[in-house]
């Protein structure tokens, strides 16, 4: 394997633990981390490893556990995935929603314990199937899929564990984009099937709570 190659492959294999890194370097210094700090941190990296770094946060349980973690996350994402769909190039946030924040060391926990599950990703992530990820038209029929997501991720709230399913697909994609990774875009289509069964499935017990 030549030098090239191997930085190369050494690059692809560490994109999900290189975003982690820069919004926790980029939001060091502060008390509590706001999302216009997370999303001045990832700018250049674009909406999918923004939604990806979301929603693998909502799925920690130290972060996505606490109350109303979980739809803020769903609305966060419907946000700025609607905004891909819509086709806008500049990501906008209200302020209201910019400044909401948490401890930092709420945060780091999270982000620590998401270094140790993105891992095995990172060696998996590759530049392949690219007629499902390279496309304006793909990148807005992820983004599309990744608003019913977060959509189901208010009524599955309701449900333990009921988020991560979503979580875990709207992840998918974002790794997808930021990786140029066809294989994992299917994935996530495959678990937002996975995700309308379980909402299905526990659409009786969630109306019966509602």
């Amino acid at each position: 394997m030549t030098q090239a190659a191997a930085d190369s492959r050494s690059s692809r294999h560490d994109v999900l633990n290189k975003v982690l890194n820069e919004v926790e370097d980029g939001t060091s210094g502060n008390g509590r981390v706001s999302v216009g700090d997370m999303v001045t941190a990832l700018n250049d990296r674009g909406f999918g490893a923004i939604c990806a770094l979301i929603s693998i946060l909502a799925a920690m349980p130290v972060i996505g556990g606490l109350p109303g973690a979980s739809l803020f996350a769903a609305a966060l994402v419907l946000l700025i995935a609607g905004q891909q769909v819509v086709g806008r190039h500049r990501l906008w946030l209200p302020t209201f929603l910019s400044k909401r924040a948490i401890d930092r060391d709420k945060f780091k926990s999270g982000v620590e314990k998401a270094k140790h599950y993105v891992g095995w990703a990172d060696k998996l992530i590759h530049p392949r199937l690219g007629w499902l990820v390279d496309g304006r038209t793909e990148r807005r029929l992820i983004a599309a899929a990744m608003c019913i997501l977060a959509l189901t991720m208010i009524p599955l709230a309701l449900v333990p564990w009921g988020v991560f399913p979503p979580a875990l697909a709207i992840a998918a994609f974002g790794i997808a984009i930021l990786g140029r990774d066809g294989l994992f875009a299917a994935a996530g289509y495959a678990l937002t099937a996975v995700t309308v069964y379980v909402l299905y499935a526990f659409s009786g017990l969630i109306a019966g709570w509602l």
